[in-house]
């Protein structure tokens, strides 16, 4: 049921009578002083009587100003807040800025309960009052009617009490807010519950979108689960032209959201400084750069953490291209290598290659080069469960299998 609330009469604001009335006294003690034989008096009572009624009415003006203001704005939000009627919501607004007649830092409004519809919802569709979007677009009503950026403070539905802060304006906000900017900030501000303050915002200047922005939020608690943060990313990337990411701040509840970098389409890794040649001793310390990640560093692979590895991808996507560096780079570290090619061609140029033993072509070598090397490991584990060997002791060995789903 929504709310409803009666309009009182507004109470008669009587600043200027106040104040000529005031001025008054001050001239009749200008004039009346002499007469009392105390001629010094005469000045001040004129100062404080003009000045004082000047001041009194002055600051009633800027009041009724004020509360003008804050009624208008009170009428234009009743529907949004669930009031029906005649009545008005029950809307305060608390330290004012300086100026004439000044903006209201704080707003804080009650509402009621029920449905209402929202500008930016589906035509016939209605949001629940005191969901994130219906607070979001309360704030945007706000921010419209009185030309300031106002975004939600606090949201407390139980108690029906919402409470919105003015958005201090940056030196930098000389120029008016593209589009561009303005959809990105109301499309990050309604994922994270109507509670963003949008920071620095970077801007591509030849086609104006947005690249980057620093957001800072007061929904941490939604985005401890890590499945909720990555809604919100692939909802930015839906929204916003490019792909997006998100660096999370979880301590200090911030986010900036940045659009991917664009990976090459091909690229070349120097390999890195070789170790010691001897593969006893370098085992723990090799890594075989294959790749770089969206931010340019470097991913390489370390067999003696994960010493499995699976290359997959489309035809013509690098695969074998990939093979091959890994086996020269592998190669220079001292390390055997056992080849089963799966073409019978791709790794000819390798019969010959340092640290090669041997490749296998035809599907019964490339069975008995499998075969050879689980005899192998099956032999080190006995060694070792009989304790006349080490796994230290072992120099290590590759083997790579080429086309292993044929093969398989």
């Amino acid at each position: 049921m929504a709310a409803t609330r009666g309009m009182s009469p507004p109470r008669p604001r009587t600043h200027f009578r106040d104040g000529l009335g005031l001025a008054c006294l001050g001239l009749a003690g200008w004039g009346a002083a002499p007469l009392l034989g105390e001629p010094a008096w005469a000045l001040p009572a004129l100062v404080a009587g003009v000045g004082g009624g000047a001041g009194i009415a002055t600051t009633g003006h800027r009041t009724a100003r004020r509360a003008a203001m804050v009624g208008h704005l009170a009428d234009a939000l009743a529907p949004l807040l669930g009031i029906t009627g005649r009545g008005r919501p029950a809307l305060t607004a608390h330290r004012w800025t300086r100026g004439w007649p000044g903006t209201p830092r704080r707003l804080k409004l009650q509402y009621g309960t029920g449905r209402v519809k929202v500008d930016d919802a589906t035509p016939g569709a209605r949001v629940e009052l005191g969901e994130s979007r219906w607070a979001s677009e309360v704030a945007r009503q706000v921010s419209r009617r009185l030309g300031n950026d106002y975004v939600v403070c606090s949201n407390d539905p139980i108690r029906g009490k919402l409470t919105l802060k003015l958005q201090p304006s940056t030196p930098t906000e000389t120029t008016q807010e593209s589009p561009q900017v303005g959809r990105a900030k109301r499309v990050v501000n309604e994922l994270l519950g109507g509670t963003a303050t949008i920071g620095k915002v970077d801007v591509d200047e030849e086609t104006g979108e947005v690249r980057r922005l620093s957001v800072k939020h007061e929904v941490g608690a939604k985005l401890v689960a890590p499945g909720y943060r990555n809604r919100v990313e692939r909802t930015v990337s839906v929204m916003l032209p490019g792909r997006w990411r998100a660096k999370w701040d979880m301590e200090g509840d911030t986010v900036t959201f940045e659009v991917r970098p664009t990976l090459p389409e091909s690229l070349w890794i120097p390999p890195l400084e070789l170790p010691d040649s001897d593969p006893l001793a370098n085992y723990r310390a090799v890594e075989i750069p294959y790749g770089v990640d969206e931010d340019s560093e470097a991913i390489a692979w370390r067999p003696a953490i994960t010493p499995q590895w699976l290359i997959t991808g489309e035809t013509g996507s690098g695969k074998t291209s990939t093979g091959h560096g890994i086996l020269t780079q592998i190669t220079k570290f001292g390390w055997p290598v056992w080849i089963a090619d799966g073409k019978g061609i791709e790794f000819l140029g390798f019969q010959d290659w340092p640290n090669v033993q041997i490749v296998a072509s035809t599907i019964a070598e490339q069975v008995a080069v499998i075969h050879r090397a689980w005899q192998l490991m099956e032999r080190r584990y006995q060694l070792v469960v009989e304790r006349r060997a080490s796994p230290s002791d072992f120099e290590p060995l590759m083997v790579f299998v080429d086309e292993f789903t044929d093969l398989k």
